[in-house]
């Protein structure tokens, strides 16, 4: 009598390829990962100076250095930040702007622009008053408006 081998596998070799495969996804989701939050910090530092170069150009062309009428115009938003991203969305005393993408866009609202990586809760916005210098930076914190004389 002739034993038959079917060909299939161990028990044991089975085993090994699923513990082989376990270990190649965990590498695999935590690169995932990693390169997802990478992403989120590029988008971050992008719209900071998507939000930079249009205050700046806001400023420089309506000479508003306090940027009064934006946080007029902007008056929906919870706090200065958010009032200054609200109104550069509009145009502003029927001269100035929009400059930023919800003027077009109806369903771009003011959190569209507000950071996305881990740990960064708003902006910090910083204008020098002598120079019309504007910074923009992601903060741990919520948003934060200061003005340097």
């Amino acid at each position: 009598m002739k034993k038959s081998n079917n060909g299939g596998f161990s028990l044991v070799e089975v085993v090994i390829v699923v513990a082989i495969m376990a270990v190649l996804s965990a590498i695999a989701i935590t690169a995932f990962l990693t390169l997802v939050e990478r992403a989120k910090l590029r988008a971050d530092d992008t719209q900071a100076a998507n939000i930079k170069r249009t205050l700046s150009a806001y400023i420089i062309e309506s000479n508003d250095v306090k940027v009064q009428e934006l946080l007029l115009e902007g008056s929906d938003g919870a706090n200065d930040v958010e009032k200054i991203l609200i109104a550069l969305q509009k145009q502003i005393n029927g001269k100035y702007g929009p400059y930023l993408q919800g003027a077009t866009d109806p369903s771009v609202g003011v959190k569209d622009f507000s950071p996305k990586g881990r740990n960064r809760g708003g902006w910090l916005i910083t204008i020098d008053e002598e120079t019309m210098a504007v910074s923009v930076e992601p903060t741990a914190s919520s948003d934060e408006l200061k003005f340097i004389p």
